[in-house]
């Protein structure tokens, strides 16, 4: 159910876009759906500000 909402609110249905939109936007919206499965399955432990730490942390290391 969330990754449906996910991949809705990416608008990933669009067939009428051209390849690399879509296939950019459904790396995008799998990134998130799998952050979020990995927090929900960790017990949610983390705040929304310790996840946006973790997310800066790992940009900084790209």
């Amino acid at each position: 159910m969330i990754l449906e909402a996910i991949l809705a609110f990416f608008e990933c249905d669009r067939e009428e876009e051209e390849a690399i939109v879509a296939y950019s936007k459904s790396t995008v919206a799998y990134l998130f759906f799998g952050w979020c499965d990995t927090w929900y399955k960790r017990g949610m432990k983390e705040t929304p500000e310790q996840i946006k730490a973790i997310m800066d942390r790992q940009r900084a290391k790209l």
